[in-house]
């Protein structure tokens, strides 16, 4: 995963960036970034409630 991807994933758990925004500004899908948000969500910090 790009570096950026951890601060991204904390953005998009606190509401300040889409998962569409995240994913294009890494250069991935929508659906990957957050599948790969919840995988490494194991800590709960990056699972959205």
């Amino acid at each position: 995963m790009p570096e950026a991807f951890e601060d991204l994933a904390e953005d998009w758990h606190y509401g300040r960036v889409t998962a569409v925004q995240a994913g294009k500004m890494l250069g991935i899908s929508r659906s990957t970034f957050t599948g790969r948000a919840v995988e490494r969500g194991t800590d709960n910090r990056y699972v959205q409630r």
